[in-house]
């Protein structure tokens, strides 16, 4: 969890935003499977 963060907050700085949205979807969507499994 705490990787991601750090992640997340690297690209906010680097990337557009559209970019971190996108991102940011991605893992939730990622995160919602685990849950799943």
């Amino acid at each position: 969890m705490y990787r991601k963060d750090i992640f997340l907050r690297e690209i906010l700085g680097k990337c557009p935003f559209f970019v971190v949205v996108e991102i940011q979807i991605k893992v939730k969507n990622n995160s919602l499977k685990e849950k799943k499994q």
